[in-house]
């Protein structure tokens, strides 16, 4: 009995991990010919306890080098899974302007920030604009950060261009990828995507 049991768990995980698979390859075709967002309603995963698992936003602060007082831009902060968390790194003397192509997504940051949990954050300007074309002065952030948002600029070559112009002197592009989503680049990839911007490799 007990073999029995153990061969049919062993036989559901691999069906479950063949079906991950699976879908991974039908929506990174998918994207490839069609390049859409994550909709709205995948929000939901997006600011989850289960992705904080996944990706702790503390890391994420950590590891990008925001600090209390800079002047910081997310590119594609969807609804606010990891700008809660940097604004309030960044203090009353920061300043986080979180931008989203979605104006669905931007509506749901906007209820959150609404949301008396959330009301000590007041230094978050949110901005709908596409990254290929950003909608600031040149030199006007200290850093740029982008969680699993990049791969889904449909022109990321123009997109880091951008974020090249709009750093400041010594200014930081942090980007932050997870390895089971479907838009996963390699890292190679971003790295040369980023060197041919002009944006030199922080070691």
């Amino acid at each position: 009995v007990g073999y029995a049991m153990g061969h049919d768990l062993t036989t559901v995980l691999l069906a479950l991990l063949g079906l991950f698979v699976a879908l991974q390859i039908v929506v990174r075709v998918a994207k490839r010919l069609v390049h859409i967002p994550a909709p709205a309603y995948a929000d939901v995963f997006l600011d989850s306890p289960f992705r904080r698992l996944w990706q702790p936003p503390a890391k994420i602060i950590e590891r990008s080098g925001i600090a209390p007082g800079m002047t910081v831009l997310e590119i594609g902060c969807g609804g606010g899974a990891i700008a809660r968390h940097v604004a309030r790194a960044l203090g009353p003397e920061g300043r986080l302007v979180a931008l989203d192509v979605q104006a669905k997504m931007l509506a749901r940051f906007r209820r959150k920030l609404d949301r008396p949990a959330n009301r000590d954050i007041g230094n978050v300007t949110l901005v709908q604009a596409d990254a290929r074309e950003l909608p600031f002065d040149d030199e006007t952030f200290d850093l740029v950060y982008a969680v699993t948002a990049l791969p889904e600029v449909p022109d990321r070559p123009r997109a880091l261009a951008e974020v090249k112009r709009v750093l400041r002197p010594g200014g930081v592009l942090a980007v932050t990828e997870l390895i089971v989503d479907p838009d996963y680049p390699l890292r190679r990839t971003t790295i040369r995507l980023c060197t041919e911007a002009g944006l030199a490799l922080d070691s």
